[in-house]
């Protein structure tokens, strides 16, 4: 196998891996706009679960401003505060893994039109997705490699040693003296030669 073949195969595989893992991370971090509308004094709540230490991103906008609760899984307050503007975009860690609950609450005398991210973004998850797809890339390229470094010594402990010639068959010698003729290419040859002018068989 020549090195051009298997820099191609290496580099299909590695594409194959990167679509893949793209196609991961598009199913895992995909995000798509969601819309509910909130009469006065009425809530709207949403679940987020994630693992703890993971980054989570959460995006929304309102036609009124809201009043924002984040609780996190045992249910202390992490986020609390009325918007001031109609678009919020925020960020923060999970320090517990769980459950954690989002709450909009209009305070305000008229119904408001909460647009937001639904799922909402688990980055910590992308970012292992995006890791362990690297990591099964890795390991299919390598043992590729291994496995042609393999059929490569294979091949070369099958090939004989310099100068080596295969012995004649005992019907050789005898075809050569009963015909004078050589008996791969049928060149008239010396019977007592070694090997034939034309094609170089060995003839004794």
């Amino acid at each position: 196998m020549n090195l051009r073949v298997i820099t191609m195969k290496l580099a299909k595989i590695l594409v194959g891996c990167l679509a893949l893992t793209m196609l991961l991370l598009a199913l895992s971090g995909s995000s798509a706009a969601d819309f509910t509308s909130i009469a006065p004094n009425a809530s709207h709540t949403e679940k987020l679960k994630v693992d703890s230490g993971e980054l989570m991103v959460f995006w929304w906008t309102a036609t009124t401003n809201l009043h924002f609760v984040m609780k996190d899984p045992s249910g202390a307050t992490v986020v609390d505060e009325t918007a001031s503007s109609y678009t919020y975009d925020s960020s923060t860690f999970a320090t517990l893994g769980g459950t954690y609950t989002l709450k909009w609450t209009n305070d305000g005398a008229t119904s408001s039109v909460l647009t937001f991210t639904s799922p909402f973004q688990d980055i910590g998850h992308t970012f292992d997705v995006l890791f362990w797809g690297v990591v099964i890339g890795g390991i299919v390229i390598v043992a590729v490699i291994v496995l042609v470094v393999v059929l490569s010594l294979k091949k070369k402990s099958a090939a004989p040693p310099p100068g080596w010639v295969p012995p004649v068959p005992p019907q050789y010698a005898a075809q050569v003296a009963a015909t004078g003729k050589c008996p791969m290419c049928g060149m008239p040859v010396d019977p007592q030669g070694l090997f034939c002018a034309k094609c170089g068989a060995k003839l004794r």
